[in-house]
C-alpha cells in the first residue's frame, strides 16, 4: 500500500494531467483543495516540495512540466511559481519568466 505522500502526489500528477488535457489552469488553493488522500495547505512547505518531486520526476521521464498549469490566485496569475528554479538545476532554459494575464 502506498503511502500518504506517495499517494499524494499520483493524485496530484493526476489532476494536473487532467487540467494540460483541458488545456486548462488551476490555483494551488484549488489544487490543495482537490486533493483526497493527503492535507497539505497550498501555502505549506511540502506543497513546493512535493511539486518539485513530481516536477523532477517528470523530467527525468522526458514528459512536460505539469507544473505550468499552475497559477497563484486569480488576481496575480503568476505561473508555476514554487516550481520556476528547476528548470536551472536539471540544465535546461526557461524561455517564459513573466506574469500571464497581465499587460507587459
Amino acid at each position: 500500500m502506498p503511502s500518504e505522500w506517495t499517494a499524494g502526489k499520483a493524485e496530484i500528477v493526476g489532476i494536473l494531467q487532467s487540467v494540460a488535457r483541458e488545456r486548462g489552469t488551476i490555483t494551488y488553493s484549488d489544487l490543495s483543495r482537490q486533493l483526497l488522500s493527503i492535507t497539505i495547505p497550498h501555502d505549506d512547505p511540502a506543497m513546493a516540495v512535493m511539486l518539485d518531486e513530481i516536477s523532477t520526476g517528470e523530467f527525468r521521464a522526458g514528459r512536460g512540466m505539469l507544473w505550468s498549469s499552475l497559477f497563484t490566485k486569480p488576481a496575480t496569475r503568476y505561473q508555476g511559481q514554487v516550481s520556476l528554479s528547476l528548470p536551472s538545476l536539471w540544465g535546461v532554459g526557461l524561455l517564459i519568466r513573466k506574469p500571464f494575464g497581465l499587460p507587459s
